[in-house]
């Protein structure tokens, strides 16, 4: 990534202050795959977009640290290292990448996210979405499809009449109370109550 291209994007979106003090970028399908000056050059972003390009690494970003949005989809990406540190975050999407857990996302300090997409990822554990509840202000969360989504329940006891959804959606739904929208799905009491009852007697509860 180089400076003078990122000059051709601000000067094509009709930008007209410097670098420094631009606050939405929107740098999807570049070909890039660095991110290495951003912070440097654009250290005031506040909504970037990055889809479409071959990125493997973010460490970088780390230090935007008044983004609000960030779209990191359709890229090669397989760890979120340091993202996690971006507290002012409120919307992050990573749909489309190589993810196997959420990492930094769910064990950093993004106390502001609210929407989290990760569909089409490669995460395949239960316990990395515990964790989810450590996003306080997570309302709306896109998950499938992922690998972790075809993760069957035992077989409940005869006491369990739960609706046969997979263990996924029980755990999430339960774990973070304060979700709204769930894959498409509007949440409501119903939906809870579905949840605890479908985790009774499953070694994975609540966090």
């Amino acid at each position: 990534l180089e400076r003078r291209l990122l000059e051709q994007v601000a000067l094509a979106a009709g930008e007209d202050c410097g670098l420094e003090d631009i606050a939405e970028l929107n740098l999807s399908n570049k070909d890039l795959d660095d991110v290495n000056c951003l912070a440097e050059t654009c250290p005031n972003l506040e909504n970037l977009n990055l889809a479409f390009n071959h990125l493997k690494r973010v460490v970088p970003l780390q230090y935007l640290v008044h983004l609000t949005s960030l779209n990191l989809s359709h890229n090669d990406i397989c760890d979120v290292e340091k993202i996690g540190s971006l507290s002012d975050l409120r919307v992050l999407n990573l749909s489309k990448n190589k993810l196997t857990n959420l990492g930094s996302i769910v064990h950093g300090n993004m106390l502001s996210l609210e929407e989290l997409w990760v569909r089409d990822n490669q995460i395949n554990s239960l316990s990395t979405l515990q964790h989810l509840a450590m996003c306080p202000a997570l309302t709306r969360l896109a998950l499938k499809p992922n690998p972790v989504c075809k993760i069957s329940a035992p077989n409940p006891s005869p006491a369990n009449k739960s609706p046969a959804e997979p263990l996924y959606w029980h755990l999430v739904v339960h774990n973070v109370q304060q979700l709204q929208v769930f894959d498409g799905v509007v949440l409501g009491d119903g939906e809870r109550s579905a949840a605890a009852a479908g985790l009774q007697g499953h070694a994975v509860r609540a966090v």
